[in-house]
């Protein structure tokens, strides 16, 4: 289950390059099913196999749909610049002009939130706050805008960036409300009909028509293989962040070449400005890197990496969901892009693939962190790193053992997600994490420490694109 054999380098040149490929991903890894498109050189490859549903053996091929997670923000920050094209709002508009009465715990930071803040992830508010709505009717984002009102931020508005799901949904609500019609319907009439995206969906409900792949967590009780997750979405309050949309791989493929082409549709009508299309691919705020040697940046709504040696660049998002993994990545200078997506929470397998087809789709092989050398630390300079780093979502414990600085992380929102292991030292501050044998994973994210405070012991963890801060005694 957990080593692709993916040794045979992808190529993509005929028609049934990417099918190939994808059964030697099903046959090596053992996932359920994969489901790629491509478009390079002017044309569109396909490759889907394996099976949607593990319980119902139903199969899939490229016409299946997955769940696309947080590729959806992409979609929801067009919403936003259709807004801004329209007049209706300014990047710079204070969220409280369109959302009278949105709010967090600290009331006067509300106030100077703004629409572009939303939208690259600087505004400060804790972003991983799911509730349980899934049976409930009505107004499902308002209602969620509105259980919002006691969240803390995770650092001063604008300060610093930090990954946050909720700013989509308050992103999705501005949306709503100024339009005056639904999330979920603005999606459908200014995305999905315009650009002719004919197996995209956000209504759970529609999924029945079509053949829908459900998600797949490892089975720990016969290890190696898989069984089907509970099914259930994660909260219908976070769908505009990317809790509910699902579409087929070339769907992904058909929105990404509207952004390559500068806004047009496939028949060349207008559906984005190109000046709209511009100011999204800027940057806007940079991170620390924790997966490539690349410079990164945020822009509206998508990541931006650049190679620091070609200055070749890439801008991407990737989605996970309850058992299902997603990503399109675009690659503006060759007219080229891919997605893909899988319904199995396997991100050694997912990483492997990103890593295979961004070599044949885009020609660009990043240095990855996870092919850095350890260097070498003593236990007195591991000493600093210790202690519980804390955010919304979860908390980070880190020790020295045994010479070795191991890590054990705690999910606040679900129980079952825990995880514990060992870090190795590349570099300042930055520390992958491995197994006991000091084995990484291909692609692996680095957990990159930060903000010294005395004798180098750090204040704050940039892991997983979220900020953590130092829980001191």
């Amino acid at each position: 289950m957990t080593n692709t054999g993916l040794d045979k380098p992808l190529s993509i040149g005929s028609s049934d390059d990417l099918q190939a490929y994808a059964e030697r991903v099903i046959e090596s890894s053992g996932v359920p099913a994969v489901s790629l498109a491509a478009w390079k050189d002017g044309r569109l490859y396909e490759g889907a196999v394996g099976c949607l549903n593990l319980d119902t053996g139903v199969e899939a091929t490229t016409d299946s749909i997955f769940q696309i997670g947080s590729i959806t923000k992409v979609f929801t920050a067009c919403l936003l610049m259709k807004l801004v094209e329209d007049g209706r709002l300014d990047l710079d508009t204070p969220v409280v002009q369109a959302l009278r009465d949105f709010s967090i715990a600290d009331q006067a930071a509300a106030k100077e939130i703004t629409v572009r803040q939303l939208l690259n992830h600087t505004s400060g508010i804790a972003g991983d706050y799911f509730t349980d709505d899934n049976h409930d009717d009505g107004p499902h984002i308002a209602r969620f805008i509105d259980r919002c009102s006691q969240l803390p931020l995770v650092h001063p508005v604008g300060a610093s960036f930090s990954y946050s799901n909720v700013a989509f949904a308050v992103a999705g609500r501005m949306v709503e409300k100024c339009l005056g019609i639904s999330w979920f319907d603005a999606m459908e009439e200014l995305i999905f009909t315009p650009l002719g995206m004919d197996h995209a969906i956000c209504r759970p409900a529609e999924v029945i028509k079509y053949r829908t792949a459900i998600g797949h967590i490892a089975d720990y009780e016969s290890p190696g293989s898989w069984k089907t997750s509970s099914g259930k979405y994660t909260c219908f309050g976070q769908s505009p962040a990317g809790t509910t949309p699902t579409m087929k791989a070339k769907d992904l493929i058909t929105f990404a070449r509207a952004h390559m082409s500068g806004g047009l549709t496939e028949e060349g009508k207008r559906w984005l400005t190109s000046e709209t299309i511009t100011q999204m691919h800027q940057p806007t705020v940079r991170f620390p890197a924790t997966q490539m040697a690349m410079d990164n940046a945020m822009g509206l709504g998508w990541f931006l990496q650049t190679d620091p040696k070609s200055g070749r660049r890439f801008y991407q998002h990737g989605g996970a969901t309850n058992g299902q993994l997603a990503m399109l990545r675009i690659f503006p200078d060759t007219d080229s892009c891919f997605a893909l997506l899988m319904n199995a929470q396997c991100p050694m397998t997912y990483n492997r693939m990103i890593i295979d087809l961004t070599q044949a789709v885009g020609g660009m092989e990043p240095q990855l962190f996870s092919d850095r050398p350890e260097i070498s630390m003593s236990p007195e300079e591991l000493a600093p790193f210790e202690g519980c780093f804390t955010a919304y979502a979860g908390d980070y414990h880190f020790a020295v053992k045994e010479n070795r600085l191991t890590y054990h992380y705690e999910d606040s929102v679900d129980e079952d997600s825990t995880r514990t292991g060992f870090l190795k030292p590349i570099g300042h501050m930055c520390f992958l994490p491995c197994d006991e044998d000091g084995a990484v994973a291909p692609g692996t994210s680095a957990f990159r420490f930060i903000t010294s405070i005395n004798k180098n012991r750090p204040k704050q963890l940039f892991a997983a694109l979220r900020l953590f801060t130092r829980e001191e005694n």
